[in-house]
């Protein structure tokens, strides 16, 4: 939404028992301070209990937007270009490598962008004065286009080929076919997801450039409050679902 990172509260539920809580969070404490000092954020407080069951962790991060510039999912336009960030897949392919145990050197840098995601927040805030709608990808690109597109009551075209993947995620693609929907449905990048009038579109290529990031245009939003996803030859593909269900 184009927010600055301020500060978060942090809730850590912790083992009772056959736990070493000294070693565990002095491990986490370190990570945390790294994305501290990388975000330029603060601990401002939270809760610390002991459990019966397994560690919980819960944050709640809290940002800041300059007056004018929030930038929402209900606002996109019939017309509008559909752009994503970087490259797609990767976390939930990093994921079905660890639970299949699949070769982690050889893919160790799916393995990565699962577990150290790295939020757009400086591309998202340059973003916002051009963009009509934004979000992250968390749920998988069908299922968060589809928050976007019944907040803002349009449809959308996705073109399947020009969603941009890694090469690390194209060989596994070699080996690994039926993968190839982890494109559309993986979630966990964190990648942005926007949409951008036909107007602003020349300002991309120097964005992208500025920032040393990925920015590719994958479709459009159209009238028709339904998202199809096509192919090469335009035939619409079927797919399984639209993404990470919460519940």
């Amino acid at each position: 939404m184009a927010a600055e990172p301020e500060g978060y509260l942090l809730s850590l539920a912790l083992p009772k028992l056959n736990f070493n809580h000294e070693e565990w969070i002095k491990k986490f404490a370190s990570g945390l301070k790294e994305d501290q000092d990388q975000y330029c954020w603060k601990l401002w407080g939270g809760d610390t209990v002991a459990t019966t069951g397994p560690i919980t962790i819960s944050v709640t991060a809290v940002g800041l937007v300059k007056k004018g510039r929030l930038i929402s999912r209900s606002t996109a336009k019939p017309g509008d270009f559909i752009y994503v960030s970087g490259t797609l897949g990767d976390a939930a392919a990093g994921l079905e490598v660890i639970k299949e145990n699949f070769d982690r050197f050889k893919y160790k840098d799916l393995i990565k962008r699962y577990y150290l995601p790295q939020p757009r927040l400086k591309l998202a805030i340059e973003l916002a004065e051009l963009v009509t709608s934004m979000m992250d990808i968390s749920d998988g690109l069908l299922g968060d286009l589809g928050h976007i597109c019944k907040s803002s009551s349009v449809g959308a075209e996705i073109f399947a080929n020009n969603i941009p993947i890694s090469l690390a995620l194209n060989n596994l693609f070699k080996t690994r076919s039926d993968y190839k929907k982890l494109k559309w449905i993986g979630g966990d990048d964190y990648e942005l997801l926007f949409t951008l009038p036909y107007e602003s579109e020349d300002k991309i290529d120097e964005i992208s450039k500025r920032n040393g990031i990925l920015l590719t245009k994958i479709g459009n939003i159209t009238t028709s409050k339904k998202i199809k996803l096509l192919g090469a030859d335009r035939k619409e593909i079927e797919t399984e679902r639209e993404g990470y269900r919460h519940f």
